[in-house]
């Protein structure tokens, strides 16, 4: 969803001097199970601060996350881990950039995929060269340099390896490479088969447990599961030719892969010492520290929230009118039609005040002719400076135009590499900063 015109800002919940990394506790889950689980998915031994997303365009907000995690990971001595949500389904064939006057132009780097296959279960794409129709140069470039590092990592055996390959690629984070783990990887462990097989066993609990605790959060506006005589679990179903299908009882021994709220499960569970979420995932996800609760028993790690709102401002591109600084032109002109000192006439000012003044003294007959005489004098006024009035309206006008079209300019949504060299290097001291000065409190 577009957010528009929200401020600049860092979001980091708790402050970084409150976060808490800890294993996950309970019956289910042993110190033996959680290091067969890494071994298997091949994290590194000790402490990991782990985060991640689709394999998509991400704009500020996402970037936050991975760039939280390396922070916070580099200064307690943990790994970072970024964890690619692949069983999902999206269109990184689509790229949004900004055009003229901030217009959302759309580049399509390859035939579109569609919303039952998950990127897992789609081939990497060659990207289509086409012209680009961009707001500055460096927009230009920007886009072209993704469709290069596409075309650099079309060997990939899938969609999202290959958008994943360019993202790393990018010039702000080639120099802060991190470790990646696909979400599609979690069927192999043994972790996931055992918790499969607790569903098999009695699928009632399972379900129950996961509905009681949606219901419990409305606010993560989580769908509930079907309960039937064929139950709705929390898996995908993976057809031979790769469609995503909600998994039930029934086709619960097929291809399988966990939906969202058991990916975080499992990773908190066994994978990580502590999960960065968005603002969405700390909201659902406290469904899933409920459910796992209920139904196995177990307290998961401890999670935190990171995001970001930035505004993209390519060093080269056109001014950025804003809808305050349209509207100060206007109320600017109303002033000026109404007080001589707006264009530097002092001497007219005290001479309009000082009728003002009278009016305020008089009543009447006296106070209707000395409201006459302010209408006649303003109308002097005006006429005496009309060309510098005339020149002001055009130019509130202009800005008004220019606010108008310009909207996308406040568009949290743009993609990353749309930032200029500047705003990322600040995004970036700026959460270093948050976690040194909070990890030294």
């Amino acid at each position: 969803m577009r957010v528009l015109n929200t401020p600049e800002t860092i979001t980091i919940r708790p402050e970084p001097s409150a976060w808490k990394h800890a294993c996950a506790s309970g019956e289910f889950v042993t110190s033996e199970l959680s290091g067969i689980f890494r071994a298997e998915l091949g994290l590194p031994v000790g402490p990991i601060i782990m985060s991640g997303h689709q394999a998509e365009w991400w704009h500020s907000g996402i970037l936050a996350k991975y760039l939280a995690a390396q922070s916070y990971a580099k200064l307690i001595g943990a790994a970072a881990v970024w964890v690619v949500v692949d069983q999902d389904t999206g269109t990184p064939e689509l790229l949004n950039y900004p055009g003229e006057r901030w217009s959302v132009r759309r580049y399509v780097f390859g035939a579109n995929g569609d919303e039952f296959r998950p990127l897992c279960e789609r081939r990497s794409m060659v990207p289509e060269v086409t012209d680009v129709k961009a707001l500055c140069p460096s927009v230009a470039k920007a886009v072209g340099a993704l469709c290069t590092s596409l075309g650099s990592h079309v060997h990939e055996p899938t969609l999202a390896k290959q958008v994943m390959g360019a993202i790393s690629e990018h010039d702000f984070l080639r120099s802060m490479p991190m470790r990646m783990v696909f979400a599609s990887q979690l069927n192999e462990t043994t972790l996931f088969k055992k918790l499969v097989e607790r569903m098999n066993q009695d699928p009632t609990a399972c379900v129950g447990s996961y509905n009681e605790a949606v219901e419990a959060v409305p606010s993560s506006k989580m769908r509930k599961l079907r309960e039937s005589s064929d139950p709705e679990l929390p898996l995908w179903s993976v057809s031979k030719d790769g469609i995503r299908t909600a998994a039930k009882v029934s086709s619960s021994s097929g291809r399988l892969m966990p939906r969202a709220l058991l990916m975080t499960a499992m990773l908190r569970m066994a994978g990580c010492e502590l999960f960065i979420h968005g603002l969405g995932g700390g909201v659902y996800d406290t469904v899933t520290e409920l459910w796992i609760k209920s139904w196995l028993g177990v307290d998961l790690a401890p999670m935190a929230v990171v995001s970001a709102t930035r505004y993209a401002r390519p060093s080269d591109a056109p001014r950025v009118v804003t809808r305050e600084e349209a509207i100060e032109a206007l109320r600017r002109v109303h002033r000026a039609k109404h007080h001589p000192a707006e264009l530097g006439d002092h001497d007219a000012e005290h001479h309009r005040n000082d009728i003002v003044k009278r009016i305020a003294r008089s009543g009447g007959g006296e106070r209707i002719a000395l409201y006459k005489t302010l209408q006649t004098w303003l109308r002097a006024h005006r006429e005496r400076h009309d060309a510098t009035l005339t020149a002001m309206e055009s130019q509130a006008r202009e800005l008004q135009a220019a606010a108008r079209a310009g909207a996308g300019a406040c568009d949290r949504t743009w993609p990353f590499m749309f930032l200029s060299s500047s705003q990322f290097e600040d995004l970036k001291n700026e959460i270093d900063h948050a976690f040194k000065r909070g990890c030294a409190t």
